[in-house]
């Protein structure tokens, strides 16, 4: 007995490549693994919308910038964001879901909503990339 099982550390005989003692810890070990993950993308979720809530929040509160600082209080984690929108002048905003926010100097942060015209440059940036396809 030369081998541990993967879930219940029990000894076991077998083939050289064989992880798990019985079926029933197969099984066990992989819905565990499966339970992790789900765990893992339900409190990215949690972090997203908590993020686009504290930015809808301040907004209606009136606050268009921010420091960084302040959003840190309030617990906004800076590194979850569903996706980005570039303009064309160069500027990168970081949006959760409809709620964004861009990065300005001296530790300032400008915060905005999704509108209309992102999603019509975006889709004229889909465009022209096709165009370039072979």
């Amino acid at each position: 007995m030369d081998r541990q099982c993967l879930h219940c550390g029990q000894g076991f005989l077998g083939r050289s490549d064989k992880k798990f003692c019985s079926n029933q810890c197969r099984s066990a070990w992989h819905q565990s693994q499966q339970l992790q993950q789900e765990q893992s993308v339900q409190q990215i979720i949690k972090r997203l919308s908590r993020n686009r809530l504290l930015i809808r929040r301040l907004l209606a509160e009136g606050y268009k910038k921010v420091g960084r600082a302040h959003l840190v209080e309030l617990d906004f984690t800076f590194c979850y964001y569903t996706h980005q929108y570039k303009t064309k002048g160069g500027n990168t905003y970081y949006f959760c879901f409809d709620a964004g926010y861009r990065l300005l100097p001296e530790n300032k942060v400008l915060l905005v909503l999704w509108q209309e015209y992102m999603h019509a440059f975006e889709v004229e940036k889909l465009e022209m990339n096709k165009e370039q396809l072979p």
